[in-house]
């Protein structure tokens, strides 16, 4: 009897490595392969206008036709970009760069100082921009400001 009680002592205890084993195995996995989530952000309000972006960090608007599609594959145009935050931590020059989903494709659109002071959305800084894509289907947009990730958007690139 007490051999069978040590046997299954025994198998609980390698179950039970075997289980912790997988733990950490998922666990390393699951940092290094995190899932990106490619869903069209949010428009917000902001003063006078209607931004795409992250309500109270980052927000863009298309000013040729805003009334249009943000981007059309192929064709540019003049975009103003709002940045909230710490005014310290907004200054100097911002880069944004964007990637394709599907492709992977990765471009830099634009790179131009931040202007403080009074503007339509309320932001701390904000600065314009005129760029394009020339992909249709979805782009994570990258924000830096003096080369420091600031924030990221998606945004769906139309025909």
């Amino acid at each position: 009897m007490q051999a069978v009680v040590k046997s299954s002592k025994k198998e609980m205890l390698q179950s039970l490595g075997i289980i912790a084993i997988f733990i950490v195995f998922l666990s390393i996995y699951l940092q290094t392969h995190k899932p990106d989530i490619w869903k069209v952000s949010p428009t917000f309000v902001a003063g006078k206008l209607t931004l795409i972006g992250n309500e109270g960090k980052f927000g863009i608007i298309k000013m040729n036709n805003p009334r249009t599609d943000l981007f059309r594959s192929g064709r540019g145009g003049l975009y103003y970009l709002y940045f909230w935050g710490k005014a310290d931590d907004i200054s100097g020059k911002y880069r944004l760069t964007a990637t394709h989903k599907n492709s992977g494709q990765t471009v830099q659109l634009y790179e131009w100082p931040i202007v403080k002071g009074a503007n339509d959305a309320g932001a701390v800084g904000q600065s314009g921009g005129r760029f394009g894509l020339n992909e249709t289907g979805l782009w994570k947009l990258s924000v830096t400001v003096n080369e420091k990730p600031f924030d990221q958007i998606i945004v769906d690139v139309v025909p």
